[in-house]
């Protein structure tokens, strides 16, 4: 197993240090494991220490990365997966990164379901349908969802946010032609996810 004897340890900024050895390789690690494994000049390592040591660095920048994609906006554990994946770490560190953030409730898909289905039916008009989809996409179970869907939304609920929707397009659009009129609010329900029964209600209601 070949060694490596630190020659020089110079910082980089706050957060990391470029380490020197004798064959003129270098590394650079975060400095709280520079401190963690006590890392002077003379020190000997050998390639097991230094895998150790960069995979420790990877973590601690991974956690960071983590937290700071988390402090913006709550997010969904997969959300938290692929931004962690994308800026190049290894599955072992995406697991562990997760672990952590588990571990400090930084994220709980229970409980942002809940609140990701009343705000976006609340403030967005989004249907069982499209919710159900959208969620899915976040990595959430759709038993899971729908059940949460069912407790939250009833088809009474639906079809009035529907109504309040298309009733606010109405005044936008009142003096174009009954058929233009139609499309519109079609489209506008379409996009949400409502489905053609609903559409035909509000359709007759309102046009």
């Amino acid at each position: 197993m070949q060694n490596f004897i630190v020659n020089k340890i110079s910082s980089l900024d706050k957060k990391y240090v470029d380490i020197s050895f004798d064959n003129r390789e270098s590394l650079i690690l975060h400095i709280d494991i520079a401190l963690k494994y006590s890392i002077v000049k003379g020190y000997t390592l050998d390639s097991t220490n230094i895998t150790q040591m960069i995979y420790d660095s990877n973590l601690i920048n991974a956690k960071s990365a983590a937290l700071k994609f988390l402090n913006y906006k709550p997010r969904f554990q997969k959300e938290l997966e692929l931004k962690i994946i994308k800026l190049g770490f290894e599955n072992r560190i995406v697991n562990e990164v997760i672990k952590f953030a588990k571990e400090y409730k930084l994220i709980n898909d229970e409980e942002l379901t809940v609140q990701y289905i009343k705000e976006k039916f609340k403030i967005k008009a989004w249907t069982n349908y499209r919710l159900i989809n959208e969620l899915s996409l976040k990595g959430v179970d759709k038993d899971f969802v729908k059940q949460n869907i069912d407790e939250i939304i009833s088809p009474e609920k639906e079809l009035e946010r529907a109504l309040q929707i298309s009733e606010k397009k109405l005044l936008t659009i009142k003096n174009k032609p009954l058929i233009k009129q139609q499309s519109s609010i079609s489209n506008l329900l379409q996009r949400n996810g409502y489905s053609y029964e609903i559409i035909r209600k509000i359709l007759d209601a309102l046009c």
